[in-house]
């Protein structure tokens, strides 16, 4: 997804959660950044080198994702872009939650 199409779904999410949640619907927005992070370190074990240049990072990402079919877009660990880590989030959350009530 586009950097664009994250800012705006987390930016509406973020205003209907913001009446409930108060200012940790902040973190809803902050996280819809953060799930691409997984982009930068696929990126950085693809060609064995910390690259720093973010918009380098960026335009490769947007070149292979327009080719989903791929085998480089195949090879992309994505680890914040399933289900199984969700579940393990949710999980922790509800761990920590009780630990620190």
């Amino acid at each position: 997804m586009e950097l664009w199409k994250h800012f705006l779904i987390s930016t509406i999410i973020c205003l209907i959660l913001f009446p409930f949640l108060k200012y940790y619907s902040l973190l809803v927005f902050i996280s819809g950044f953060l799930i691409d992070i997984d982009h930068i370190s696929s990126y950085w074990i693809r060609f064995h080198k910390i690259e720093l240049n973010f918009m380098k990072i960026y335009r490769w990402c947007c070149k292979i994702g327009k080719e989903k079919d791929c085998s480089e877009y195949k090879k992309l660990i994505k680890p914040f872009h399933n289900v199984e880590t969700l579940i393990l989030l949710i999980v922790l959350n509800s761990f920590l939650d009780i630990c620190f009530h």
